[in-house]
């Protein structure tokens, strides 16, 4: 390489720097382009709640029923000295009603955190957005999803699920 000349070096030089910038940037799209999800059972459905809006997953806690409520409105419960709304998810969405919720997912909402009823917890794992398929949004069914994974668990899109009129109190 020493018989390069100034032009020959330089052009090399550049093509390196540009190989190694592109190596980094496909790095940064494949970090960004994936996320951790808890992978759960809700009714006969899989669900994926991505888990950076996740504040936990807790056994089922007592229930204090609201009269004149939806169904799909479980009650509220006392969770760690505050009072939380508890979500019959499956019934929201129109996975059918469970008997079998034995968890909530809590997440933190604009008007503070909110429990969603889950049937079991299967596993976490990290999901890769181009592996997704289109999102219930413009697939036209309504429903807050991100996606569908390869192996049909469906992942909750939680700020469009936040955002159903349903839940919104005004």
């Amino acid at each position: 390489m020493s018989g390069d000349t100034s032009e020959e070096r330089r052009e090399r030089v550049l093509r390196e720097r540009a190989e190694r910038l592109a190596k980094q940037n496909a790095h940064a799209a494949r970090e960004e382009a994936d996320f951790e999800v808890a992978l759960c059972r809700v009714g006969q459905e899989r669900i994926g709640l991505p888990v950076e809006r996740l504040q936990e997953i807790v056994p089922l806690p007592a229930l204090a029923r609201l009269p004149g409520t939806p169904a799909w409105l479980l009650g509220i419960a006392q969770l760690r000295g505050a009072l939380i709304s508890v979500v019959d998810l499956g019934g929201l969405l129109g996975f059918g009603t469970g008997g079998d919720a034995r968890f909530v997912a809590v997440v933190g909402g604009d008007d503070g955190p909110i429990a969603f009823t889950i049937d079991e917890v299967l596993a976490y794992r990290r999901v890769f957005a181009s592996d997704l398929t289109q999102s219930g949004e413009s697939t036209g069914d309504g429903k807050p999803v991100l996606g569908v994974t390869q192996d049909l668990a469906a992942v909750i899109d939680v700020e469009a699920l936040l955002a159903r009129p349903e839940l919104v109190v005004e």
